[in-house]
């Protein structure tokens, strides 16, 4: 009877054993899965950080597509006052 009762703690035990490395393995696995996981959050919050470098540099160069409409107003209300000064816009030096 003691026989039998050993050799069920030696299986009980082999059982044990090996469910133990099974789960190690799978803490193995689900770690490897957290850093799979990990990365996969920086790949997709980079295309955000790339969308928004984009918008900035758009902005910036609608800011420069507006200058030379700006410079040219500036430049017709220069045209403006010169007219508006006496003797045609001419300055006279005095002898």
């Amino acid at each position: 009877m003691f026989g039998k009762q050993s050799d069920v703690f030696r299986k009980q035990s082999e059982v044990f054993g090996k469910l133990s490395d099974v789960f190690w393995k799978q803490s193995d696995v689900f770690r490897k899965q957290s850093e799979v996981f990990r990365k996969l959050s920086e790949v997709f919050r980079s295309p955000s950080d790339v969308f928004r470098i984009q918008s900035d540099v758009f902005g910036k160069q609608s800011d420069v597509y507006n200058r030379p409409s700006d410079v040219s107003k500036r430049l017709t209300d220069v045209s403006k006052r010169a007219t508006d000064v006496p003797n045609g816009g001419v300055l006279s030096i005095p002898p």
